[in-house]
């Protein structure tokens, strides 16, 4: 008679619960600045001071942010740290002044 192998639990769990961490996910808010600043442009967070991106286009520093924030964030939660929110909104005015 064969003997079926032992079922290996523990393995099953630990896979289980790497699949589950690989579907939870959190979305973060931030508001990004984009400035022009010598011929490039800047984009900061204003939440999370001294995180910036440049780029020669707005797309390329809003991309090199990003990719500071989620190198940042992520430091943040293997550190056991509590990750800021940002609550504040951004918008663009315009004010009429006479000529």
């Amino acid at each position: 008679m064969i003997k079926e192998p032992e079922p290996n639990f523990e393995a099953t769990i630990a896979r289980w619960q790497a699949e589950q961490a690989r579907r939870e996910v959190r979305s973060y808010r931030f508001v990004v600045l984009i400035e022009p600043a010598d011929g490039h442009f800047l984009a900061r967070c204003p939440v999370l001071d001294g995180l910036i991106g440049i780029g020669t286009t707005t797309e390329e520093a809003r991309v090199n942010l990003l990719t500071t924030l989620y190198g940042h964030l992520s430091d943040l939660r293997r550190q056991s740290r509590p990750i800021p929110t940002d609550e504040s909104l951004a918008e663009t005015i315009y004010v009429l002044m006479p000529a």
